[in-house]
């Protein structure tokens, strides 16, 4: 499976698929590393 971090959604795989992994989006990642940056 493969979405954004947010721990609910994650804990809902875990229980309804099991044995599924889990792959972090590389967009989201990407967003909120530049969240983090000045605008400027």
């Amino acid at each position: 499976m493969i979405s954004d971090a947010h721990e609910g959604l994650r804990q809902a795989i875990q229980e309804q698929f099991i044995g599924a992994s889990w792959q972090r989006c590389t967009v989201n990642l990407k967003r909120n590393i530049l969240d983090r940056f000045p605008k400027k």
